[in-house]
């Protein structure tokens, strides 16, 4: 998978839409569960993908992804931008504690450390099992080929593009007026945590 062009994201506002912060932690440990059910190691595109499902199908049951990552089209289909980026670089608070680059560069390995999924809820692990499930035996280019149609997927071509927020919605069968609610939940939520982050500052 190429290098895509992404911008910096280091704040919780997409669009005008203000939502939670990326939670490494929880990325970092449903990582750690899906290599763990392909014997501690993982082609490392293959596992991006099925992050990016895990989020999707929480999307479409609760409104919200499990990692609050943010969704980009590319050509190899949709990804998760901040996931991308420790897969890439490997320099964020919890990712080169968990995991190893081996000598091929898109193979994932988990190291010899404990992960545990206190960060995951029970929804949280049952959507990661249903993604195995479903795409699991896929290859990289089968994946990516059912991420092709999906619905908020757009052929960017060699560069990449957000998926806003309400496209993503809709793309898994929220209507307009669900999509306010959730997207004042999500709101409220982000509000929240930031005032908890400004307080400990």
């Amino acid at each position: 998978m190429s290098q895509p062009n992404l911008p910096e994201l280091n704040t919780c506002y997409v669009d005008d839409l203000k939502i939670p912060d990326f939670d490494e932690r929880k990325t970092v440990q449903v990582a750690a569960l899906l290599i763990k059910k392909f014997n501690n190691k993982l082609d490392r595109d293959k596992l991006l993908k099925m992050i990016y499902l895990i989020d999707r199908k929480s999307l479409e049951d609760r409104g919200y992804p499990v990692t609050f990552d943010r969704p980009y089209n590319m050509k190899f289909g949709p990804i998760l931008s901040h996931t991308y980026r420790l897969m890439k670089e490997g320099n964020g608070k919890y990712w080169n504690k968990v995991f190893l680059v081996p000598d091929t560069k898109h193979l994932v390995k988990l190291q010899d450390v404990e992960v545990g999924t206190g960060a995951l809820s029970e929804a949280d692990m049952e959507y990661i099992d249903k993604v195995i499930e479903e795409v699991g035996h896929m290859s990289f280019q089968e994946i990516s080929q059912y991420t092709h149609k999906l619905e908020e997927y757009e052929d960017t071509g060699d560069t990449s593009r957000p998926i806003e927020w309400n496209n993503w919605l809709r793309a898994v069968g929220w209507d307009d007026d669900e999509i306010l609610d959730i997207r004042e939940e999500l709101d409220a939520r982000a509000s929240f945590e930031k005032m908890v982050g400004d307080a400990w500052e």
